[in-house]
């Protein structure tokens, strides 16, 4: 677990998103690469929350884990949602590694995007665009809802000192 991710400027962020996605419609590939940058999110978020985050870094958190820890260190009600999502993510990437659960992919894809979509747009099926479009937008506004959380978490930490958040 690389806690220590390197942030791009805010302005950079989508760049650098869209520049990880793949061009490609394979929704497996985007659905594993959106998960890798899934990660360095969370795991931005769980860095910005621990006064020592290097104590973690050899204890080999899975990454269910490491939801579960962001999950422990965000105030409630703040990333409850967001969290939720991201397990789902997770749940599609565990779909695409089995080949068992491949004939159910769309089905489980459509129950992510609703989760991320809005369900008030008036968009018809050929607006929204294809599958594997529908599935980048909801991997780049989950990660940048991510991100803007670890900002707000980076600068509330800033104005605590370290040994104060060390006490707990």
């Amino acid at each position: 677990m690389a806690l220590a991710t390197l942030r791009s400027p805010a302005s950079d962020f989508e760049t650098h998103l869209r520049r990880c996605l793949p061009g490609s419609n394979d929704l497996g590939l985007i659905i594993l690469t959106g998960h890798l940058l899934l990660e360095e999110e969370i795991d931005g978020l769980i860095f910005e929350n621990l006064a020592n985050p290097a104590a973690l870094q050899q204890a080999g958190l899975s990454f269910p884990q490491r939801l579960c820890l962001a999950r422990a260190l965000a105030i409630p009600d703040d990333l409850d949602l967001l969290l939720d999502i991201a397990q789902r993510l997770t749940d599609l990437r565990d779909h695409v590694a089995s080949p068992a659960e491949h004939p159910q992919l769309e089905r489980h894809l459509e129950e992510f995007l609703c989760l991320v979509e809005d369900p008030e747009a008036s968009l018809d099926d050929h607006e929204r665009g294809t599958m594997s479009a529908r599935l980048q937008r909801a991997i780049v506004f989950l990660c940048a809802e991510l991100s803007g959380w670890r900002d707000v978490y980076a600068a509330r930490n800033s104005l605590i000192p370290t040994q104060s958040r060390a006490a707990g």
